[in-house]
């Protein structure tokens, strides 16, 4: 189960364990499912909605349209460990169990491979700059430029349960089971880490870096500014698989293991810069 939200359209994407994708509005209503022909890996739609990616266990990558129609599909010889689509679906970015990065535009054409050290199990675009984040689940994040080049790395000796960046391009988060949030500047810098109230497994930034949803190990979920202060927290009544903070830091939504998407209202944000 995950989730993957258009923050522009406030439209949810949502996936579960039996291979069935779902297009909610922004009320909860269900406008669009579709059953992806094995497991899914990762999935993401684009902020104005306009694209959705979908990648499989099986080594299938598919683009689908906003009524989940298929506009172009790619197999890969591996299994997908995850991927990223930029904000309005120009290019995504993709990543295999062997390390390779492959960048695709909206069409469904190579622009770029590239290889990592280790396994990418995390990755993020970078909204300000043509690049992408990525993480492997110990020791590595690193950001790599248009043609797949790395442009720096760093070797957290943390485990590393997601990845997450404002849309203005710092601070980088890594939720660590071990050290509540790292965080790094946009070259790659280490920031003073946030403590969280729990070790920390899921990370969504707001989009002006103001403040961070956390989802913590019990499936706690946690608040907080960017100064590290607990602004409120919530359990949900099952496992937290996905999570993502709306646009304007108002709301949140969490996939849960039973199969239900729920939206939260969020009290105590700071208000947007104007």
């Amino acid at each position: 189960m995950g989730l993957s939200l258009a923050r522009e359209t406030g439209w949810i994407c949502a996936w579960n364990a039996h291979h069935w994708l779902f297009l909610l509005n922004p009320h909860g209503q269900r406008q669009a499912q579709v059953c992806f022909p094995q497991p899914i890996t990762d999935a993401a739609v684009a902020d104005d909605g306009s694209l959705l990616v979908v990648a499989g266990q099986g080594g299938l990558v598919r683009a689908l349209a906003p009524d989940l129609s298929t506009l172009w599909e790619m197999s890969g010889p591996t299994p997908w460990l995850s991927l990223a689509l930029d904000h309005l679906g120009e290019a995504a970015a993709l990543a295999d169990r062997q390390g390779s990065l492959q960048l695709l535009d909206k069409r469904g054409k190579t622009i770029a491979t590239g290889q990592s050290p280790r396994p990418l199990h995390h990755l993020a675009m970078d909204p300000t700059a043509a690049r992408v984040l990525g993480a492997a689940d110990f020791g590595l994040l690193a950001a790599f430029d248009g043609a797949g080049k790395i442009l720096w790395r760093e070797a957290p000796v943390v485990n590393v349960g997601a990845l997450g960046v404002s849309a203005v391009g710092s601070p980088i988060y890594l939720a660590c089971f071990s050290e509540g949030l790292c965080r790094y500047d946009r070259v790659g810098k280490p920031q003073k880490n946030l403590a969280t109230p729990e070790p920390a497994r899921l990370v969504s930034p707001a989009l002006d870096g103001e403040c961070i949803l956390v989802g913590g190990l019990t499936n706690q979920l946690f608040f907080l500014n960017r100064q590290g202060e607990l602004l409120g927290q919530h359990q949900p009544v099952a496992a937290i698989h996905g999570l993502a903070l709306g646009a304007l830091s108002q709301e949140c939504y969490a996939a849960l293991a039973d199969g239900t998407v729920v939206k939260y209202r969020l009290e105590g944000a700071p208000r947007p810069k104007t």
